[in-house]
């Protein structure tokens, strides 16, 4: 009995069961595979494709749904320069997105935008822009909102990185008003596509294992150094303005001061690819293709443990929208499948941080729960037995009698119309 008692009483959460279903992207071409999610809403979503027979292929394809991915619509990112491979996509809605892209041999690149959905393409960064051949290498593109953007790319000309902002949705770019506070080391350079931006804020990792980060929209920054010495195959990913972590498949770093500091854990028991899940702090969903290293696991608390999704299937990057909406690329095979959709819910339902009072305790019958929006409550005896039950429409004081009850000790569980639990001890005189 005291054991029962105990684990209702402590457990901090409750996360439901999790999978993924598999939806077709609609790629012909066998062996596709998405190595870019960008999530618009629960609806829409962007993905670019690769060649994942011959990964070093350049493939400039695009894939699309409109209606929460029960149908994808491929198409071609046609931008003139069949020699340049596609970084990373960011789109605004069911029309409107932008991919970054670069040449692998002259490092030349920028970014293109969309307004028809895809069915054409034209360059959003001037001409003036990542073209020192041999020196020019793009990074990525982002957009914080429809209006501001931020493009990066390594050193060129000078010692300085290639930065442009814009704040009306491409149209023009500009040179951040922060960007001679910033200059790299020698030969420091940066990674495609890593980078984490929250909100405002944006990070992105060197070759000199720093860290730059802006939290305007990339007109100033700051920079910090890491205990990594270099971001070559490392992941570079933050839950909220403060928590993030660093990891490149065997160890993991964490910061709880949005990247000031970094401390080293335990040995890293995720997977290679890793996504945070918006509105949740230090939840992870993390993904895997190789073999042996295949599945998909998450964690809830910065990494220290995993739960496991599943095993032995090939799932490429993963992006989260919020607890309930996340994809994860794979191939395409027999002219099926090629991405995954999340089936599951990994809201947090914190007992520590939902402060509920349950009210008079002990009791000679009545008590008030209050504190969020009771949806449920029900009574268990000791055995672990449920001795009383009741449903609320939602109320915020939900009024309980139990005075049919003997005298006693009991455990009162209360859900709230979100699905949040608080289990208290009640004490019947």
């Amino acid at each position: 009995m005291k054991k029962l008692l105990l684990s209702l009483l402590i457990a901090p959460a409750f996360v439901s069961a999790q999978s993924w279903v598999v939806q077709n992207t609609g790629f012909p071409t066998a062996s596709r595979g998405i190595n870019d999610i960008h999530i618009v809403d629960a609806s829409t979503v962007w993905a670019l494709a690769y060649d994942g027979a011959a990964p070093t292929n350049v493939v400039q394809e695009f894939t699309k749904t409109t209606d929460g991915g029960n149908t994808w619509t491929p198409g071609l990112v046609n931008i003139g320069h069949p020699t340049y491979t596609l970084s990373n996509v960011i789109a605004l809605d069911a029309n409107t997105a932008f991919v970054g892209a670069f040449d692998g041999d002259t490092g030349l690149g920028g970014v293109w935008k969309t307004t028809n959905g895809g069915t054409t393409w034209a360059q959003s960064t001037p001409a003036n822009t990542y073209n020192a051949s041999g020196t020019s290498w793009f990074n990525f593109v982002h957009f914080f909102d429809a209006t501001h953007g931020i493009t990066q790319g390594d050193p060129s000309p000078g010692n300085r990185f290639e930065l442009k902002v814009t704040s009306d949705g491409g149209t023009t770019w500009t040179n951040p008003t922060g960007l001679l506070t910033m200059p790299t080391a020698a030969g420091e350079y940066g990674y495609t596509d890593l980078y984490a931006a929250v909100g405002n804020t944006i990070w992105f990792g060197t070759s000199n294992g720093r860290i730059f980060k802006s939290t305007n929209q990339g007109n100033t920054w700051t920079a910090s150094q890491t205990p990594v010495a270099d971001f070559t195959g490392h992941q570079l990913v933050f839950s909220d303005a403060n928590n993030g972590l660093i990891t490149n498949g065997t160890v993991y770093y964490v910061t709880t001061n949005g990247g000031t500091t970094w401390s080293a854990s335990a040995p890293w028991t995720g997977l290679p690819n890793i996504s945070s899940v918006p509105g949740q702090a230090n939840y992870y969903v993390t993904t895997g293709a190789a073999t042996g290293n295949s599945g998909s696991r998450f964690t809830t608390n910065a990494g220290t443990s995993f739960t496991t999704i599943d095993t032995g299937v090939q799932h490429t990057t993963v992006t989260f929208f919020d607890a309930t909406t996340g994809w994860t690329g794979g191939f395409v095979n027999g002219g099926v499948g090629g991405i995954y959709k999340f089936d599951g819910n990994l809201r947090t339902n914190d007992t520590n941080a939902v402060q509920v009072s349950v009210t008079p305790n002990p009791t000679n019958g009545v008590v008030t729960v209050s504190g969020f929006n009771v949806a449920n409550v029900s009574v268990y005896d000791l055995t672990g037995k449920k001795v009383y039950t009741k449903d609320f429409a939602s109320i915020a004081d939900a009024s309980v009698d139990i005075s049919a009850l003997q005298t006693g000790a009991y455990v009162l569980t209360a859900t709230s119309d979100t699905g949040a639990t608080k289990t208290t001890k009640v004490l019947k005189n």
